[in-house]
């Protein structure tokens, strides 16, 4: 590229410079907007742990402790998923937090805390919660277990539907291909050519099937994502029932009076700064397995040559050269159009 300025504005040394600074800013914002990391979903911990704060200042309010309870539960979810993804990249397995942990500690670390303390953290919570509250727990629970079986049902017909959409492509290829089976002669599955035009029906054949074959491989792809969906769905709604009837046994139980209002309160606190803590050791591994398999932002963009600096003036001798040769042959035309108007008048005279 180039940079045109007046000598006035920068000298030959800070044109130079400017010149150098771009590629470098460029790749500094290129690294600021995370091309040089792994996009991987995970969860912020300065949000976990800013929501801890709000449940210990609300005190014991239902809607809070069973808020902070669904965030804390997603959280640990995501960051086992997040780091069950990062143990896929190379030499993952190497690095290391600023604790002394690998990738695999962790993912022991977050799985431990999230069945041994964080999910029964979360049942005492919403039994404490039903407990202080029935009212306000039902409202909340009712209407999240409505919202998860509509979306099972809305998942479960969109499977219908693809699959309905599946069975009948499947179907009219096989008519099709039993209509053509004895229309036209073919050589073991390959293009038969006539003088009549029949190559070109066949060639034309030839791209509708395999058009045909791609529709009906991205149609499976999505049929299968669609099944998956349900399955996923119908988890969720099997794991609240499940929930509800463990809160109902819960409490039944005579230790529920004691697990109520600031015990849950507190160990909901403390397992959102263990969990953020890991989170935070989670991002350092992988900041530093990006920065070692990434490009570096000193390579992401550089030039194949040095910069060249040229000054030109505001006339240049080609511009002076160019103009002289034009004004001669101007006064040359002038001269012979003199000399053709005295002659004329010589002749006139």
């Amino acid at each position: 590229f180039t940079i045109t300025c007046t000598a006035a504005q920068l000298s030959a040394g800070e044109a130079e410079r400017l010149v150098e600074a771009i590629p470098a800013e460029w790749a500094r914002l290129s690294e600021a907007g995370g091309v040089t990391a792994y996009e991987f979903p995970l969860p912020q911990a300065k949000d976990l742990r800013a929501s801890a704060d709000a449940l210990s200042k609300s005190g014991s309010e239902v809607a809070a402790s069973i808020l902070h309870a669904e965030l804390l539960r997603d959280f640990v979810e995501s960051v086992a998923r997040t780091i069950a993804s990062m143990m896929t990249v190379q030499g993952s397995e190497l690095a290391v937090a600023s604790g002394g942990e690998t990738l695999i500690d962790l993912r022991q670390k977050v799985l431990a805390l999230q069945r041994n303390l964080i999910m029964p953290a979360y049942i005492d919570t919403m039994a404490a919660a039903q407990e202080k509250s029935p009212a306000e727990f039902l409202s909340i629970t009712g209407v999240r277990r409505r919202m998860l079986e509509a979306a099972l049902t809305e998942s479960e017909q969109r499977s219908e539907v693809l699959r309905e959409a599946l069975s009948q492509l499947s179907s009219e290829q096989r008519d099709t291909r039993v209509d053509g089976a004895g229309g036209m002669p073919s050589r073991d599955g390959g293009v038969l050519a006539n003088v009549d035009g029949s190559f070109i029906d066949r060639v034309i054949e030839q791209a509708v099937k395999s058009r045909d074959v791609e529709y009906r491989r991205e149609l499976s792809e999505r049929t299968v994502e669609a099944d998956l969906n349900v399955v996923e769905q119908k988890a969720r709604v099997e794991f609240e029932t499940w929930l509800l009837t463990t809160i109902d046994e819960r409490r039944n139980a005579a230790a529920v009076a004691q697990t109520t209002t600031a015990s849950t309160t507190q160990r909901l606190v403390s397992l959102s700064n263990q969990i953020a803590d890991l989170a935070d050791r989670t991002r350092e591994i992988l900041g530093a397995v990006s920065k070692r398999n990434l490009n570096p932002a000193s390579v992401l963009y550089k030039g194949d040559i040095a910069p060249i600096v040229s000054t030109e003036r505001v006339v240049s001798t080609r511009t002076l050269a160019v103009a002289g040769v034009g004004l001669w042959f101007a006064l040359l035309g002038l001269s012979a159009l003199a000399g053709a108007v005295q002659d004329r008048r010589r002749a006139l005279a």
